[in-house]
């Protein structure tokens, strides 16, 4: 691809042909917010997965490596959707993730100036979202929930 031989979305499409997936291109998709929202910008980092819409009740998730069986299923527990994975160019799924982690961190600031008396509790449940699936799991056996 860096000689010029291949486009990136050429390789990504034969990667997403070979994984049995959709090949997207997000420059001309419209995303939707209450999907990209259902993970944290983290989330989206951690797992190189980026939710752009809902199809047929599953939140549809471009990602990196979209047979990564733990990836999917974490981000199914984590979102709590079942996920149908799509192959994205790498530079589209970077920028994606990138706007927003921005975009998070903006609204986090501006919530946080309004309101600087946040709850031990609220704070509480927000991190225990942002724990790893297999401890979320831990804390429901334990809780007995």
């Amino acid at each position: 691809m860096n000689k010029g031989f291949c486009a990136e979305a050429d390789i990504a499409r034969v990667m997403a042909r070979r994984d049995g997936v959709p090949f997207i291109s997000l420059e001309n998709y419209t995303v939707n917010a209450v999907a990209t929202a259902t993970i944290s910008a983290d989330t989206a980092r951690r797992y190189e997965a980026f939710p752009i819409d809902f199809e047929n009740d599953k939140l549809v998730v471009a990602m990196r490596q979209p047979s990564d069986l733990l990836a999917l299923d974490d981000l199914r527990i984590i979102s709590g959707f079942k996920i149908k994975p799509v192959m994205v160019t790498d530079s589209e799924l970077e920028a994606a993730i990138k706007n927003y982690a921005q975009s998070s961190v903006g609204v986090e600031h501006s919530a946080g100036e309004e309101e600087s008396g946040v709850e031990d509790e609220a704070a509480g449940e927000i991190r225990v979202a942002e724990e790893k699936p297999a401890v979320q799991l831990a804390n429901v056996i334990v809780a007995g929930r």
